[in-house]
């Protein structure tokens, strides 16, 4: 990672030479993945339309300068719109900017019914001279088509690792299993101190299961990336220091064939994140496992998918999170497999070459809008 505010702060072509101190503290909100950008994906959006061409064509051109630029960035009142189900809460004028940037596309794909409705319910509030219709808005002589496209998985495509597999199965205990990054939205700790909750009601089950995690440390130079790294090393160590050094393993390295026979063994997955646009690793789940139960977040896009057989949970509360875990453990074989039939079938149905057909598809609609 650069050093942004030496660099900002002594530019041998800038004119002064500090021109563009005011990007200095650029990190403390900026993912830096090739070029500084925002960790919300709604906000990164807003910053590759609005604030590079403000802050940087501008002040280059020395129409602005950076700090006047910075200033026109940062409107005094908040408006709480939500963009598709991500709950993010951002300023008016940015709003504005990302909904114009998207209704510049021929189609906008979502990934699911929820989110572009609330799309539209943003263009439609905040956009006077927009015509939103049920799948479509136009706006500035564009038409955009509205569809949802959620995205999945190729079944043929996921081959877990045999050894790994068999390795799992050799041992007796009850296994719960996650795959996931050190991601703030993941709520890794959450999910670990609702694995204690479950040990510390049910005592009976303390040495009977497990819990593999294979988690991976994800922009720590980020403090809240590194502060979730910690604090799920933290909370998985608390369990282990109460119920055994082996109660939970964090597996640390990546390779997907490992983690997809983690996946296929598991009497039980947890995906408990605040907010995910899908989340494959329970579709995943759900194509590998023939009896695994599945404790998915309502909050993740798959749940409108697979919620039919998931055990769904409300993921900021440990209780509710504990009490599936218990009751997923305690299922019995028949209703296991029962549901497990449900997300399989409910993943067969729209597979990623179904995806891929339905976005050529709407392609074609939309090059049809447009000579029409």
């Amino acid at each position: 990672v650069p050093d942004i505010r030496t660099r900002s702060g002594n530019d041998p072509k800038g004119v002064p030479h500090d021109k563009y101190k005011v990007l200095g503290n650029v990190l403390s909100w900026a993912t830096n993945v090739g070029y500084p950008g925002y960790a919300s994906a709604a906000i990164d959006e807003v910053f590759n339309t609005f604030v590079l061409p403000t802050m940087f064509a501008k002040a280059a051109r020395d129409e602005m300068t950076p700090e006047a630029a910075w200033e026109a960035l940062k409107p005094p009142t908040l408006l709480g719109q939500t963009l598709g189900e991500t709950d993010v809460e951002i300023e008016v004028p940015e709003a504005i900017v990302l909904l114009r940037g998207a209704l510049g596309a021929n189609v906008l794909g979502f990934q699911d019914a929820a989110s572009r409705d609330a799309f539209a319910e943003c263009a439609d509030t905040l956009l006077q001279e927009a015509t939103v219709e049920p799948e479509r808005i136009t706006y500035d002589r564009q038409r955009t088509l509205l569809r949802v496209r959620p995205v999945s998985v190729h079944p043929r495509d996921l081959r877990p690792n045999e050894p790994r597999a068999r390795a799992l199965r050799d041992d007796p205990r009850a296994l719960v299993v996650r795959v996931d990054r050190a991601d703030p939205i993941k709520n890794v700790p959450r999910g670990f101190a609702a694995f204690g909750r479950l040990l510390e009601r049910r005592p009976d089950l303390v040495g009977k299961v497990r819990f593999v995690a294979r988690v991976l440390p994800s922009r720590v130079q980020l403090p809240a990336y590194a502060r979730e790294w910690e604090e799920s090393l933290a909370a998985a160590d608390a369990v282990n220091a109460r119920f055994g050094p082996t109660t939970v393993e964090i597996v640390r390295r990546s390779d997907r064939g490992r983690a997809l026979a983690e996946l296929a063994t598991a009497d039980v997955v947890l995906v408990n994140s605040i907010a995910d646009g899908m989340n494959l690793v329970a579709k995943e789940t759900a194509v590998l496992n023939p009896r695994g139960v599945l404790v998915l977040s309502r909050a993740a896009g798959a749940y409108a998918e697979l919620g039919e057989g998931a055990l769904g949970i409300d993921p900021l509360s440990i209780d509710d999170t504990a009490d599936a875990l218990a009751r997923a453990l305690d299922m019995p074989e028949s209703e296991r497999r029962r549901r497990a039939v449900l997300m399989r079938d409910a993943v067969l149905r729209w597979t990623a070459r179904d995806w891929m057909r339905a976005l050529m598809t709407d392609l074609v609609d939309a090059a049809d809008q447009v000579s029409g």
